[in-house]
């Protein structure tokens, strides 16, 4: 997929989480406080990532899927993203409706979109 966005002149970045270490969303809300586009852990690949993503203009998530349901690392980096997006007014619907997941798992993150 990305060998044909790039014919058409669309930059990509690959980026694979297999063997990354990302950490699931403790719920702290500490990023609604803080409202700095960051999540409050640290040590991981997490902010790094959700840094790529709000930058990016359109995001593709694939995933294999374990027993109805993506990867943990996948399925943490959706979590922490879309609260952290969410708590500094950056989850939008057309924003959230470029993600794209193989298994159909966007409903995760924006249940509302048209």
């Amino acid at each position: 997929m990305l060998k044909e966005l790039e014919k058409e002149g669309v930059e990509t970045e690959l980026i694979e989480l297999s063997g990354s270490t990302i950490h699931g969303c403790l719920s702290c809300r500490k990023c609604s406080t803080r409202k700095d586009h960051r999540c409050s852990q640290t040590g991981d690949m997490g902010n790094l990532l959700i840094e790529k993503m709000e930058k990016a203009d359109g995001i593709l998530l694939g995933s294999p899927t374990y027993v109805t349901d993506v990867s943990p690392e996948i399925k943490a980096l959706m979590d922490r993203a879309c609260l952290v997006s969410k708590a500094n007014g950056a989850c939008s619907a057309t924003k959230w409706a470029r993600l794209w997941l193989q298994c159909g798992a966007l409903e995760r993150c924006m249940p509302s979109i048209p």
